[in-house]
């Protein structure tokens, strides 16, 4: 009998456990509600803002996602049950639009769903009741992001760089309100030290002259860092200047910074460039103990640049020359070189008089390129005002190398894919915010997909 009760009451028990499971009901998905604020647009003078909302509420990053711009004072924020109160540590000026900026800085305790507010106010009476929305893209792909509106120009390296309606980029729409100044730029930029101020030569861009109650869109653009100059010498002859620089991989980038007069260029390579030597080049600490062959170079530099393209018939010797200095006020560079042979030649002779140079070049070590397995591009650009371009190259998506100041590529290339981006000359293309210049878009660009045996002309036009 003692068993048999033990067994009714185990079936008891498991009958019991096996009645159903109690259900948790719909996830909360519901930011708190606020429902009363001592806050007014005008007056208001209080040197505490309490916001009472619907439910038990915590902070969440305060310091970061919760701003008053511009910046008043320190603040002291703290949650109590249903309550948040903002602190501030002196009073409010007057003739100042603040803007109470919340994004995400104060969560239920439920679900911690975010709560985002936007309000302006003023100690007196309202002066600026305007919107400005800056929409950023790939925030996930970028740290420490954060936008400014100012009226910086850029200028003086951002030491005097104003940052009083600065903002963290938490997500990917930013809205200010009550901007109340006449001209003002938008930025956008990383900031690792967390000063408020772009981190130099990091990603950056900017909008000049915004307009109030407009939306913006703003993504990071590339803010290449300057080269450094290592080494100068002259030549035997103190007719030319070598320049050293950490190697660069757009060349464009080293001219446009070398500050020498571009018509004394003579020689650009990754890792140096040879210039006229006169009066415009004393600014550089030129070390007189060493020297350089200005034409050892110049043949390394022809050796380097010759090809050998075989055809089903015969054999083509190609070259390039670099600046030609003499000629170069007229924007006219010499390009590629061609002489067309029987046989596989084993020297060659090239002659310039412009640039001094008569030398037999070995050909016995060049490559020999078969057109069959490589592609040729014949691109021609054609301009009313006659101007030359910098043309951009990239190789299956990486950059490949920049050809400037000219107005056609001709050369075999390796079959891949090329993007080829055409940019108006004198280094426009350049992004420089220390003097608010922005870079320039590309004025054409096309996707080449280039086959062996492939034979590609483009004749394009520009206004």
């Amino acid at each position: 009998m003692k068993y048999f009760n033990i067994i009714i009451l185990l079936i008891f028990l498991s009958s019991c456990a096996n009645v159903g499971t109690l259900g948790g009901g719909p996830m909360d998905e519901k930011p708190p509600v606020l429902l009363k604020s001592n806050l007014s647009r005008d007056n208001f003078t209080s040197k505490s803002i309490v916001l009472e909302f619907d439910e038990y509420v915590n902070l969440n990053n305060a310091e970061k996602n919760i701003l008053i711009i511009p910046k008043p004072c320190n603040l002291k924020i703290s949650s109590i049950n249903k309550k948040v109160v903002i602190q501030l540590d002196s009073q409010l000026k007057n003739n100042i639009t603040y803007n109470l900026i919340i994004s995400g800085g104060i969560i239920d305790n439920n679900a911690s769903n975010k709560f985002f507010y936007n309000y302006i106010f003023s100690a007196n009476k309202l002066i600026d009741s305007s919107m400005i929305q800056i929409n950023v893209s790939n925030i996930e792909n970028n740290q420490s992001l954060k936008v400014c509106i100012n009226t910086n120009n850029g200028s003086d390296s951002f030491k005097s760089f104003n940052t009083e309606y600065t903002m963290s980029v938490t997500n990917e729409k930013i809205i200010y309100k009550g901007i109340n100044k006449e001209s003002v730029n938008v930025w956008l930029y990383t900031d690792k030290n967390n000063d408020n101020k772009p981190d130099l030569y990091e990603p950056i861009n900017f909008i000049k002259n915004i307009k109030k109650d407009s939306s913006y869109n703003l993504s990071l653009i590339n803010w290449k860092k300057p080269f450094k100059i290592n080494k100068v010498i002259n030549d035997e002859n103190f007719q030319f200047i070598k320049i050293f620089y950490d190697k660069e991989e757009n060349i464009s980038s080293i001219v446009s910074q070398i500050k020498i007069d571009s018509n004394d260029l003579v020689l650009i390579t990754p890792e140096f460039s040879i210039a006229k030597n006169n009066n415009n080049t004393s600014r550089f600490l030129i070390d007189t103990s060493i020297k350089f062959n200005y034409k050892f170079d110049l043949k390394d530099y022809i050796i380097k640049s010759i090809e050998i393209v075989k055809t089903r018939n015969n054999y083509t010797v190609q070259y390039k020359l670099p600046f030609d200095y003499k000629k170069h006020q007229k924007n006219n560079h010499l390009n590629v070189h061609r002489r067309t042979l029987n046989i596989k030649p084993d020297t060659f002779i090239i002659t310039d008089k412009n640039l001094s140079i008569q030398d037999t070049f070995n050909l016995k070590n060049i490559n020999i390129i078969e057109d069959q397995k490589f592609s040729h591009l014949d691109l021609s650009i054609k301009s009313p005002t006659g101007n030359s371009f910098d043309i951009k190259i990239t190789k299956n998506g990486k950059y490949f190398k920049t050809v400037f100041d000219t107005n056609l590529i001709d050369e075999y290339f390796e079959p891949n894919v090329y993007k080829i981006e055409i940019y108006k000359h004198n280094y426009e293309n350049e992004f420089n915010p220390i003097f608010m210049i922005k870079n320039m878009q590309p004025i054409y660009e096309k996707t080449l997909y280039l086959k062996a045996s492939w034979e590609e002309k483009l004749d394009i036009k520009v206004d």
